[in-house]
């Protein structure tokens, strides 16, 4: 099969089945492994630390076998003792990183868990990682009950090979929400979007990376708001729309403006 025909064929599964379906095709198509894990989005993990007391997002740029690299404490779960490990210089980055991005979740996000990795690429050029799990568990004004997940990746290749560097950011979000809107089985709202930029920026320090790469996030987080909220949200209006139609006894003419406002919330919006 070819790599093509791979990529037609997965984007058009639900991010709910998702992951099984990435690991059948890898199955069949051994070649194309990393290519597939590195590229191909499946709902993130969170993974407790337990020797800095929080939690964590797994994913596939923190994972060395079966376990995953904690950024709270630099420790692999599961244990992994030659676990590979990037450079003091990065690790200082990171450490960094995660307390600002933390506080940009902490700002623009109603709860989640943020997760900011570095890896080293070859000289001058490293990765940076911005990874956001929003859970969604919660109930509307009119008692309708909606769980979920929205999860928001920002990665970004750094080439600092001159003054003025480099960004190379591959932005997607996957979302999969249940909204129980009193039918036989709850409504479902899953899909996924995503961006490509290259953006280049002056820096003097490795907290300028920091600095630059926040703001290419933040800015594109209006983008994706706008995205979901046009193409998800719309779709669900109509839905509502026609069973309101339908069945006069339900009252949910408001539900998706609501969901608007929630999702607006989910991906950084004011």
């Amino acid at each position: 099969m070819s790599e093509d025909a791979v990529y037609d064929l997965l984007r058009r599964v639900p991010p709910a089945n998702i992951e099984p379906r990435l690991y059948d095709t890898i199955h069949l198509c051994p070649d194309l492994t990393d290519t597939l894990l590195s590229t191909v989005d499946i709902p993130m993990k969170i993974i407790n630390d337990t020797s800095a007391n929080g939690q964590f997002v797994a994913c596939e740029f923190n994972r060395d076998l079966d376990s995953h690299r904690s950024p709270l404490s630099n420790k692999y779960f599961p244990d992994l003792p030659d676990g590979q490990q990037i450079s003091k210089r990065l690790r200082s980055i990171e450490i960094k990183a995660n307390t600002a991005f933390n506080a940009y979740r902490h700002l623009y996000f109603e709860g989640g868990i943020c997760s900011v990795y570095l890896w080293d690429i070859e000289d001058k050029i490293f990765g940076f990682g911005v990874f956001i799990k929003n859970e969604i568990n919660t109930t509307l004004r009119g008692g309708q009950k909606i769980h979920g997940s929205i999860d928001c990746s920002d990665v970004v290749e750094v080439d600092e090979s001159s003054s003025t560097a480099s960004y190379t950011m591959t932005s997607s979000v996957l979302m999969n929400v249940n909204l129980d809107i009193g039918l036989s089985k709850p409504l479902t709202i899953s899909g996924s979007t995503a961006d490509r930029k290259v953006r280049n920026m002056p820096w003097k320090s490795d907290d300028d990376h920091i600095v630059n790469i926040g703001e290419l996030v933040e800015s594109n987080s209006s983008h994706f708001r706008d995205t979901i909220e046009n193409i998800y949200v719309s779709k669900m209006k109509q839905i509502v729309d026609l069973i309101a139609k339908t069945d006069a006894s339900a009252n949910q003419a408001a539900v998706a403006n609501e969901l608007a406002a929630l999702f607006a919330k989910r991906r950084g919006g004011a």
